[in-house]
């Protein structure tokens, strides 16, 4: 599946990703003639499903200089009284803040009213998948099969898992899930009608 076949969202600007890969293999065979036999598969997803639309606030070029001209009046903190002009001197701007607002925060690319932040980006799963399976016949009427699986699941968010906001990577997060398990079978046929089979399981 690809965005190529799909068509833009009315409130995107441009059209999000939206892509399924899915591939794999399987391989397998005897490695002793009636006696030992091997299988080995995996699978892979890559998955990229944009979410919906979002918007929010982000700070102007203006604002970041401490210039609020035409906002609601911005006080000075020290003495309660409002900035002169609206605009906050540079010396009293922190450092850290604007380094903040230019590594981490965009700048404007919309306007709605008060909106003036908008984005698309997507969701992306990475899944893979792998089995191994060995079986034995120790004789005509016993057998024994042992199995390894591992399924792992990364998921990747650019606004966060729960509460994500509008602005991508400041609140993006990963959840990983792993999963193993080994599964070993001993089968007994004690007579045509009748089998025995013992198994262990770890998970």
């Amino acid at each position: 599946r690809n965005e190529d076949l799909d068509s833009r969202s009315f409130f995107a600007p441009t059209r999000g990703e939206d892509r399924w890969n899915n591939f794999g293999g399987t391989i397998g065979g005897p490695i002793k003639k009636d006696k030992l036999f091997i299988f080995l598969s995996g699978e892979f997803r890559r998955i990229l499903e944009t979410t919906s639309t979002r918007t929010g606030i982000v700070a102007t070029a203006l604002q970041r200089t401490g210039d609020f001209t035409g906002y609601g009046t911005i006080t000075d903190p020290t003495t309660g009284l409002p900035f002169p002009g609206n605009q906050i001197p540079p010396g009293r701007l922190d450092t850290n803040a604007q380094i903040l607002l230019a590594d981490d925060f965009p700048l404007p690319n919309y306007q709605s009213g008060a909106l003036n932040f908008t984005s698309s980006l997507p969701d992306g799963v990475n899944y893979k998948a792998f089995l191994g399976r060995l079986d034995y016949n120790i004789s005509p009427k016993l057998t024994w099969a042992f199995r390894y699986n591992i399924d792992s699941t990364v998921l990747n968010s650019p606004y966060g898992l729960f509460l994500g906001g509008a602005i991508p990577n400041i609140e993006a997060s990963q959840q990983v899930d792993d999963t193993y398990i080994l599964n070993g079978n001993l089968g007994w046929t004690i007579t045509p009608s009748l089998l025995n089979m013992f198994t262990v399981n770890w998970y």
